[in-house]
C-alpha cells in the first residue's frame, strides 16, 4: 500500500516522464521478483475493483493518518 500511496503523491503533484516511471516500476518489479507481464493484471479493472484491496487501502490510510482518495480513484490516475 505504501508504494501505491507514493505513486499517488507523485502522479498528483509532480510532472513526470512516462519512460522514467516505467523504468522505475520495472526495477521495483525485478527487485521483488514480480514478473513484468503481470502489469496488465495490476493495472486492470479486476485489480481496481478488488474489494479486499480497497479495504486494505482504507486501513493503511487510517493506520498511517495519511490523506488520499478512495482506492478506485487512486487507481484511475
Amino acid at each position: 500500500m505504501k508504494d501505491l500511496y507514493d505513486l499517488h503523491v507523485i502522479l498528483s503533484t509532480e510532472t513526470f516522464q512516462a519512460g522514467i516511471v516505467s523504468g522505475a516500476l520495472e526495477q521495483s518489479f525485478a527487485a521483488r521478483g514480480t514478473p513484468v507481464d503481470r502489469v496488465p493484471d495490476i493495472l486492470g479493472d479486476e485489480f481496481m475493483g478488488d474489494t479486499a484491496l480497497s479495504v486494505r487501502w482504507s486501513q493503511y490510510l487510517r493506520r498511517t493518518g495519511l490523506q488520499a482518495p478512495a482506492f478506485a480513484d487512486v487507481m484511475a490516475l
